[in-house]
């Protein structure tokens, strides 16, 4: 009886045997069907450059971004308004002193002499000679004692 009872689970066993080889089978047949449903490495290239292509297109039609898009940070004490009025001056033969007092008294902001310097020196205007050199002065003549 032992032997019989040995022989049926033997059987039993060469079917759950059976049943797996058939399993796999079965998985390496949908392998090999996706196999020949896949496309080649050159057609896998071309998909993938017309794709970049399409991202790129993408990005260009979106305008770059701000660097500061909230608007956080420092504001500019030098507007475009400011810089026009002291080339004004400045071609209205204000020294660069008086042209940042005229300035500041105009806009509420002090600015320095040398702040309005730049501001015509990156105009590519040329500088005014300072006050003092336009001021004639007598020649003075140093006189020697005799004796």
């Amino acid at each position: 009886m032992r032997r019989i009872a040995d022989i049926e689970q033997l059987r039993r066993y060469i079917i759950t045997l059976q049943e797996e080889i058939a399993k796999q089978d079965e998985t390496l047949e949908r392998q090999a069907e996706l196999l020949r449903q896949s496309i080649s490495k050159s057609e896998h290239d071309k998909i993938l450059e017309r794709q970049r292509r399409e991202y790129e297109l993408k990005l260009s039609a979106h305008p770059p971004r701000i660097h500061n898009e909230r608007g956080a940070g420092r504001k500019p004490k030098l507007t475009d308004e400011i810089k026009a009025r002291v080339l004004v001056l400045h071609a209205a033969d204000y020294s660069q002193a008086k042209a940042a007092l005229a300035v500041s008294a105009e806009f509420g902001v002090p600015f320095s002499r040398s702040t309005i310097g730049s501001i015509v020196r990156n105009a590519g205007r040329p500088r005014h000679p300072p006050e003092a050199a336009l001021q004639t002065t007598k020649p003075t003549v140093l006189l020697s004692r005799q004796e």
